[in-house]
C-alpha cells in the first residue's frame, strides 16, 4: 500500500503494519484484564513470537478466572504469571496437535 499523506503537513508517512495493529489490539485487551502490567505492547510482541499457537487474549481471561477462583493463590507479578501461563498453553497446544495427527513423540522428534 505504500505511504499515505498527512492532512496537516503534507508529509508522507508510512502506514502501520497489520501486525503492529494486531499487537496493539491484543495489548489493549490484556491491559484491561491486567492493568498493572507495564510495557504491555513489548510483552505482547514477544509473546506472539514465543507462543504462536496460543490465543493470548482468551488465555489471559482464563488466567484471570483462575485467580478469581483461587484468591489465596492470587499472583502479584502478572507479567511473569502470564508468561508461565502462556508457556503451559503452548505446550498443551503442541501436544494436542501431535495427538490429533496420530503421531508419537518418536515420529516428531525422530526416535531411535
Amino acid at each position: 500500500m505504500g505511504a499515505w499523506r498527512s492532512g496537516l503537513s503534507g508529509q508522507s508517512i508510512s502506514q502501520p503494519s497489520v501486525h503492529f495493529l494486531e499487537v496493539n489490539m491484543i495489548a489493549k485487551e490484556i491491559s484491561e484484564i491486567y492493568p498493572d502490567i507495564g510495557n504491555i505492547e513489548e510483552l505482547v510482541a514477544r509473546w506472539e513470537k514465543a507462543f504462536p499457537s496460543v490465543d493470548l487474549v482468551a488465555e489471559a481471561h482464563q488466567a484471570s478466572s483462575w485467580e478469581t477462583a483461587n484468591p489465596r493463590r492470587k499472583k502479584k507479578l502478572h507479567g511473569q504469571f502470564l508468561n508461565n501461563w502462556f508457556s503451559r498453553a503452548q505446550k498443551n497446544a503442541s501436544s494436542k496437535s501431535v495427538k490429533r495427527r496420530g503421531l508419537t513423540v518418536e515420529d516428531v522428534w525422530g526416535g531411535e
